[in-house]
């Protein structure tokens, strides 16, 4: 988690790396083209057929990036594969192409994938949903599939947490421990010693971090992020725009590595033209934005082209680098077609006070709704605040050297953490601590434990399935006490 989290904070050097002279151009005094004229020649390098749903004027050094769907007809993109995605990336001077591919393709796809789900969302577990008892309303599935990958990293993030709390409570300095090292690691001593120190320094330094890494991440897990997400709409509901609504929420959006604000996931997505005010007819996909585009009914004016609804970003005041998605339209379960809205949405990762979305009418560019922190409750600005935090974009650089550095800690932590127990392990044995053969947690950390459960039921589960085990399993099993590093019977001594 701490490489690829690194690897995702630093996406862009990165990507600069791995694909040098197809993200930034010279703009050597030249205007760019029209988002017209930029489509035309993203369009001829797109898959035959392929529909257009994203796209990003970037920075005036930056390509302008579009994205196209070629899965099934009839299939919001928001439900494709990252296979069926294609993005072109074409330099708004020159016109030219300057790369294809698909998202997720390199190492830093990679790293998004391992950092969310272990790079497998095939695999999924039925749990019971807790958001349902929360707000079924919002969350109608008494029942809900989790990607194995992404419940394994909640459990595990859930031990990481406890792992750094009873490391603190090992570390803490104790009456008879007057001389004991604490920040001072003694890099001259020999052998294990000095491991020792460096692991203890490093790891103290970093449980700092490790707090924030794992308390402003989680709310981006599949299962305890979607409860957290009921609670929040349930104590600090935010203030929503009272217009009628596509099937789509704005969370549907968030896919292909162009990641949305977590504190927007539950806003749901404007409609478009109210279904009295649609004429019935034929078919027909001229709207000036392409081919492949979204079809509409005959009778209704054309959809907005993209240089207009960059005229229109302009007037709202977006940030360069924000995105265009491009409407969806559904028919719902009484086949009406609902149509969607442009939404236009500032550069994510950022700041809290520059989140901003904004929904236009596909047909007459109406603003139909926006959003920003502001119009969240007070459980989402905070959680909102924590995740750009997570991100290292809150504080700006400084806060990307904060989180750079806990990381880094953190690998040292681990780093030396094998050294030692490569030098101390026993041959031929795992070399697991001695333990009594009953042991008891004092009440300050079963306390703890019992907390940390309640916040992360998923792992109080988990814990709850290792005490089992071990109290029904391995202490009744010889060879798997020996191997616990357990006495040979259940018999302790007297403490004379």
């Amino acid at each position: 988690m701490a490489i690829t989290g690194l690897v995702i904070m630093y996406t862009e050097p990165i990507t600069g790396l791995l694909h040098p002279g197809s993200a930034r151009v010279a703009p050597h005094g030249q205007p760019a083209l029209g988002l017209g004229q930029q489509q035309a020649q993203a369009d001829a390098a797109a898959p035959p057929g392929a529909t257009l749903f994203r796209v990003t004027p970037k920075e005036p050094d930056r390509v302008t990036e579009f994205y196209y769907s070629s899965g099934p007809v009839g299939v919001p993109y928001f439900e494709l594969k990252d296979s069926d995605v294609t993005y072109v990336y074409v330099n708004p001077y020159a016109g030219n192409v300057t790369a294809t591919g698909h998202p997720g393709d390199d190492v830093v796809g990679l790293a998004n994938r391992l950092h969310g789900t272990l790079n497998n969302e095939s695999v999924t577990v039925a749990l019971p949903s807790l958001a349902h008892l929360i707000a079924p309303g919002d969350n109608p599935d008494a029942i809900v599939h989790v990607p194995l990958g992404d419940l394994i990293i909640e459990i595990a993030m859930g031990w990481a947490l406890v792992l750094a709390l009873s490391g603190l409570y090992l570390w803490w300095p104790r009456r008879s421990q007057k001389g004991k090292h604490l920040l001072a690691p003694r890099i001259r001593a020999k052998g294990r010693l000095k491991w020792r120190d460096l692991q203890a320094t490093s790891g103290i330094l970093a449980i700092s971090m490790v707090l924030v890494f794992i308390t402003t991440g989680m709310p981006w897990s599949e299962y305890w992020g979607t409860t957290w997400n009921a609670v929040n709409t349930t104590l600090t509901p935010g203030s929503q725009v009272d217009v009628p609504s596509t099937l789509a929420k704005a969370g549907d959006l968030d896919r292909f590595g162009k990641r949305i604000s977590w504190a927007t996931q539950q806003d749901l997505v404007p409609a478009s033209a109210p279904s009295e005010h649609l004429h019935s007819g034929g078919i027909h996909g001229g709207d000036g934005s392409g081919p492949g585009t979204t079809v509409v009914e005959a009778g209704l004016p054309e959809r907005l082209s993209l240089t207009d609804v960059v005229r229109a970003a302009h007037q709202e005041g977006m940030q360069p680098g924000y995105d265009i998605v491009l409407p969806v339209n559904q028919k719902n379960d009484n086949g009406e077609m609902i149509y969607g809205s442009y939404q236009l949405a500032n550069p994510w990762p950022g700041r809290l006070s520059t989140e901003k979305t904004v929904y236009l009418d596909q047909f007459t560019g109406k603003k139909l709704a926006d959003s920003d922190t502001s119009s969240k409750g007070a459980i989402g600005q905070a959680t909102e605040f924590g995740v750009l935090t997570h991100m290292g974009t809150q504080f700006g650089l400084v806060d990307r050297i904060i989180m750079t550095t806990g990381a880094l800690l953190l690998l040292v932590s681990i780093g030396t953490a094998l050294v030692m127990w490569w030098i101390r392990r026993p041959d031929g044995r795992l070399g697991l601590p001695k333990r009594p053969a009953d042991p008891h947690l004092p009440w300050t950390l079963a306390l703890l434990g019992l907390v940390v459960a309640v916040i992360y039921p998923l792992w109080g589960v988990s814990a709850l399935v290792v005490i089992l085990l071990d109290r029904l399993v391995i202490r009744r099993v010889h060879r798997l006490r020996s191997l616990a590093g357990m006495p040979a019977t259940t018999e302790t001594k007297s403490p004379s």
